[in-house]
């Protein structure tokens, strides 16, 4: 029965008995559609009556106060009505969220993931190294999935287990949940976890190799050195406990054996180090910033947020350009590409942009690195766009100059001639071999007053070449450039060497567990960019994006790339991309987003 005939056919019926009386307005249309069956509706009338006034007399006008009973019990009618309409739009959308995660088969794209991990790592109060970020979400995962796993593991964890307030906030929330399964990501939803962190852990968890025992394990692990950090009162033995997890070996420790090494290990340097970290008599309060954030969006004030652009599109735009006061690391296998890399960035700073830069070398002589610079200038297109000229030589050809032929032979010393002329004027090169922390200090703050340049670049990132430890003075070599680049304003990057073993990894799995001697470094610097190549006979299982666009590109056997991991960026996307490279021409192309088929 439609609608309006079912309410006139109600209205009439009500009109033919006494009780209509009570039924009017307002009232008596809510009171129908909640009710909409006549026999339904009569009951509750009668027994609502009853129950408010014990009888339905038709002597009920003659109380005087009957009109107030009645509109407060309209009152009372009309909020259970909009309860039961909010509580009902409530589900609904529950249930909408849930279909949708479920929908989508945990098709995450990366970039959204790669967010959701960063968000939950910032987040954490304890030290970066003492998180296990990956493998908290996936353990999580598990136990969302899975209620036999949830039973097994939901009674043994204490609260210091996850460092990710996230997850041990959802932790809480299963421990506490007693319905059916296929009501707990509503359970979930109306607790505050969105539907789209939900599809995130589930992904995560879908895409790791590991067993839950084995995470667990590792996930006990971090657990017992954060312990042992939050009782800590040295600053030696916090620095230590943040190296634990990078030492060879670690993933195999058992529960016992990582529980002794610590113990015996924190004894030691507490013995070593417990008279170092007195308060001095001279300690000064630093004085807080009083800061002026109006004047930060005065439209007269000129904020740099950018920094100077560089030659690749997508990396420029995720990590602002070079920025002053910043740290860059470019790492690359030996022998790989890294000072032609840098190279290939100074030739743009110097020729391009007209910056003055700063090159310390100590790895490379004076003749190799000014064929480098020759080769990178000839033939990179952007300088070739500005000073109006053609070149495509290779570096072997520049250095053996009587093979060239033509028109090139005749251009080739007029370019060589401008080339001198900009290098003299905005580049300064220092080649050495003592590369201690107060040589390379007093280098860069030398070049900065008497030559004035704002862009540092150091090749290869050594430990001080008085060191007795490599390890630990790799990571204070690598502060100072830090340290350096914040006080006075300057950009600074350098390159170091990834581990040997790097070569069994694929190239887009590169991360900061191949970098060589010292993981520590990866922490002080503000971005990190890896690159390794990929071997030709992996070319099928690849593919890329180009910038700008959508389909799917393969690539070409005849070409050499290189897989560029973003892997530590501070202001943007961390992505994996590709290039196009050609050592012999010292051309760096950025394709795009690198696929994996």
């Amino acid at each position: 029965m439609k609608k309006t005939s079912m309410k006139k056919e109600l209205k009439k019926q009500l009109e033919e008995d006494s009780y209509k009386k009570y039924c009017r307005g307002r009232f008596y249309n809510i009171c129908q559609y909640r009710y909409p069956d006549k026999e339904e509706f009569k009951s509750w009338l009668y027994k609502l009556y009853q129950k408010k006034y014990g009888t339905i007399s038709n002597n009920y006008l003659d109380n005087e106060d009957i009109e107030e009973k009645k509109e407060q019990l309209y009152r009372e009618k009309q909020n259970l009505i909009n309860n039961y309409k909010y509580e009902k739009n409530k589900i609904e959308k529950i249930v909408k969220q849930k279909n949708k995660f479920y929908e989508n088969s945990f098709g995450v794209p990366d970039e959204k993931i790669n967010e959701f991990i960063d968000n939950a790592e910032n987040q954490s109060n304890y030290p970066y190294d003492l998180i296990d970020t990956q493998d908290e979400i996936t353990f999580i995962g598990y136990l969302i999935t899975n209620s036999e796993i949830r039973q097994n593991y939901i009674e043994d964890i204490n609260i210091y287990f996850f460092a990710i307030p996230k997850m041990s906030n959802i932790y809480s929330l299963l421990k506490k949940y007693n319905g059916s399964e296929s009501n707990l990501s509503e359970y979930l939803i109306q607790e505050g976890v969105t539907a789209d962190e939900i599809e995130c852990i589930l992904k995560i968890m879908e895409d790791s190799n590991m067993d839950i025992d084995s995470i667990y394990l590792l996930l006990l692990k971090y657990d017992i050195l954060r312990d042992y950090n939050r009782n800590a009162i040295n600053p030696a033995t916090r620095d230590f406990i943040c190296e634990v997890p990078y030492l060879y070996g670690f993933s195999n420790y058992s529960i016992e054996e990582l529980d002794t090494y610590l113990e015996t290990a924190i004894e030691t340097i507490e013995k070593e180090y417990s008279n170092d970290y007195k308060l001095k008599k001279d300690y000064k309060i630093i004085t807080p910033i009083d800061l002026d954030l109006p004047h930060l969006f005065n439209e007269d004030t000129k904020i740099e947020n950018f920094g100077t652009e560089i030659p690749f599109p997508i990396i420029n735009k995720c990590i602002y350009g070079l920025r002053l006061g910043t740290f860059l690391g470019i790492g690359m296998l030996s022998n790989a590409g890294k000072t032609r890399f840098m190279t290939n960035l100074i030739a743009h700073l110097v020729l391009v942009e007209d910056k003055k830069v700063h090159i310390i070398l100590n790895e490379t002589t004076e003749d190799d690195f000014s064929m480098c610079i020759i080769t990178s200038f000839l033939n990179n297109r952007d300088i070739q766009e500005k000073y109006d000229f053609s070149f495509n030589i290779p570096e072997r050809d520049i250095r053996n100059i009587k093979n060239l032929k033509g028109e090139n032979r005749q251009e080739f010393p007029k370019l060589i001639k401008m080339l001198e002329e900009k290098i003299n004027k905005n580049l300064c090169v220092q080649i050495t071999d003592n590369y201690t922390d107060t040589d390379l200090k007093n280098m860069i703050i030398q070049g900065h007053f008497s030559f004035g340049t704002e862009y540092v670049f150091y090749d290869t990132l050594k430990a001080s070449a008085e060191s007795m430890n490599v390890t630990d003075d790799l990571k204070k070599t690598a502060t100072l450039l830090s340290e350096i680049a914040k006080k006075h304003q300057i950009f600074i990057a350098c390159s170091f060497q990834l581990t040997d073993d790097t070569i069994k990894t694929a190239p887009e799995l590169i991360n900061r567990l191949n970098i060589a001697n010292s993981k520590q470094i990866y922490h002080v610097m503000d971005t990190v960019i890896l690159f390794k190549e990929i071997d030709k006979k992996d070319y099928s299982k690849y593919a890329f994006v180009k910038y700008k666009e959508t389909q799917p590109q393969s690539l070409e056997h005849a070409k050499r790339y290189y897989a560029c991991v973003l892997n530590k960026n501070r202001v943007g996307e961390k992505l994996t991309l590709i290039f196009e490279v050609d050592l012999d021409l010292n051309v760096w192309k950025e394709l795009g987003k690198l696929l994996k088929k």
